[in-house]
């Protein structure tokens, strides 16, 4: 999402515009994120899933991390017999 800066007349401050489509400080909506992280469980190859989602190959690797960080599983998860 482009950033957008709106100026309010009576105070002077600027601020952004939000949506919950999109998080702070990025540019992929999120559903967008989603339907790669979905095609990546398929076995299609990273510059097709980046051609048929409009988005670079590298994006598709930054995405695919981020999903491995977000869901990996810390060792304190797993009983102390398995670590």
């Amino acid at each position: 999402m482009k950033r957008t800066r709106f100026l309010c007349h009576q105070c002077g401050s600027t601020f952004s515009a939000k949506t919950s489509i999109v998080a702070p400080k990025d540019h992929l909506a999120a559903s967008l994120k989603h339907q790669i992280a979905l095609d990546l469980t398929e076995n299609l190859s990273r510059k097709y899933i980046g051609q048929t989602r409009d988005v670079s190959g590298t994006t598709v690797v930054r995405i695919l991390q981020s999903f491995n960080q977000k869901n990996a599983l810390k060792s304190y998860f797993y009983p102390k017999f398995f670590v």
